[in-house]
C-alpha cells in the first residue's frame, strides 16, 4: 500500500515493467482501466498481478511438498503437473476478482468531482494524485499533526491544564510552546533538530504515565 503512493518509487523503469505486467502479462487495459482513475491505483493493480504472478510459480511446488510430506488434505496434490493445471483456477479468481474491484473502482472515481467544480457536477477527470489512499508524514507533520493537531493530544491537554493552573508563564508551558514554534518554522534539511524535539515529547510523556495517582490531584 505504502508503495502505491509513494512518488519516489516512480520511475521509468518501474513504471514500464508494472506497464508491461499489466498490458502484457493479464491483458488489463483500457477497458479497464479509465481516464478517471488515480496512477496509485493503476500501481496497485501491479503489485496485486505481481503477488498473483509469484503465488501461481511456488504454489504448486509448495501443495506438493505437503503431499509428499504426507499432510492432512494434500493427498490430491502429488503430481506437480496436475497440480499446476488446478493452481490456474485460483490465478483466474484472483484476475476476475481484482477486474471486479477495478470496476467499482472506476465508478466511483467517475462519480466525484473534481476541486473546481461544485459538488452537484459528476462524471469528471480527477486530478491523477488526487484521493489517494493516505498521504506519508515527514517528521514535521508527524509533530506537528500528532502531538499538537491531533483530538485528545496529550501534549496539547497538559499544556491546558498547566496553563490553566500554573500559568501561561510556567516553564513547561512555555517549552510546549517554543517546540510547537519550532517545529512550525523548520525546513525538511532540520530532520535531526525534529527528532530530538520529537524524542523530548516522547520522554516528557512516559515520565507523565509513570505518576501514581494522587487523592484530590
Amino acid at each position: 500500500l505504502r508503495a502505491n503512493i509513494d512518488d519516489r518509487l516512480d520511475g521509468d523503469d518501474e513504471n514500464r515493467r508494472l506497464a508491461r505486467l499489466l498490458r502484457d502479462v493479464f491483458c488489463l487495459r483500457d477497458s479497464v482501466f479509465t481516464p478517471q482513475m488515480p496512477r496509485w491505483l493503476q500501481k496497485y493493480a501491479a503489485f496485486v498481478c505481481e503477488y498473483i504472478e509469484y503465488e501461481q510459480q511456488h504454489l504448486p511446488q509448495q501443495l506438493v511438498l505437503k503431499a509428499q510430506a504426507g499432510e492432512k488434505g494434500y493427498s490430491a496434490f502429488s503430481s506437480l503437473e496436475k497440480t499446476r493445471e488446478e493452481t490456474r483456477g485460483v490465478r483466474d479468481v484472483r484476475v476476475t476478482n481484482l477486474v471486479i474491484t477495478l470496476n467499482k473502482m472506476a465508478h466511483f472515481f467517475s462519480h466525484q468531482p473534481t476541486q473546481s467544480q461544485s459538488k452537484c457536477e459528476k462524471n469528471t477527470v480527477l486530478e491523477q494524485d488526487s484521493l489517494k489512499m493516505f498521504t506519508l508524514l515527514d517528521a514535521k507533520q508527524l509533530i506537528q499533526r500528532l502531538w499538537f493537531s491531533a483530538p485528545n493530544c496529550l501534549i496539547a491537554e497538559l499544556r491546558a491544564l498547566i496553563a490553566k493552573h500554573c500559568g501561561a508563564e510556567h516553564h513547561i508551558v512555555v517549552r510546549i510552546d517554543a517546540i510547537r514554534n519550532d517545529v512550525a518554522h523548520f525546513e525538511p534539511c532540520d530532520e535531526s533538530a525534529l527528532v530530538k524535539h520529537r524524542q523530548y515529547l516522547l520522554e516528557f510523556r512516559q515520565n507523565l504515565l509513570r505518576l501514581a495517582p494522587q487523592a484530590n490531584a
